[in-house]
């Protein structure tokens, strides 16, 4: 019998150092490449620190049974599926918002990264044992 654990509308957040280009533009620090959002000409020359990207995570994870008879046996499995709640730059001690569209945007250009962010450390909303 194996230990699941589920969990809902968990926060996750990428974090990823920026600058504003000229042109209003932001480019990735991390990763050396542009991102095709604009900022407004009100923040263009701001000291820009930080972009972040929160989304959402639901899901479970079931380790499996690895031992024991083969009746009994699975592998394990799971899904976990992260929602893109919204975006903002840091400029200093401000934080901007950005539109859903540009979050969207974002979402898709750094999905990987964003699967990849851990969850906190949270007791998951269910835990159940699997027949």
């Amino acid at each position: 019998m194996g230990f699941c654990t589920k969990w809902t509308n968990e926060p996750v957040s990428l974090s990823i150092n920026v600058t504003i280009e000229a042109d209003g533009t932001l480019f990735d620090l991390d990763n050396d490449r542009a991102i095709p959002i604009r900022i407004a000409e009100e923040h263009r020359g701001e000291a820009v620190e930080e972009l972040t990207i929160d989304a959402r995570s639901s899901g479970y994870y079931d380790p499996g049974v690895l031992s024991g008879p083969p009746e009994r046996c699975y592998p394990p499995e799971g899904d976990d599926e992260r929602i893109v709640e919204g975006a903002s730059i840091t400029c200093g001690d401000r934080r901007i918002e950005l539109s859903k569209e540009a979050a969207e945007k974002l979402f898709e250009m750094y999905e990987t990264e964003i699967m990849e962010c851990e969850l906190p450390d949270r007791e998951p909303d269910h835990h159940w044992d699997r027949d």
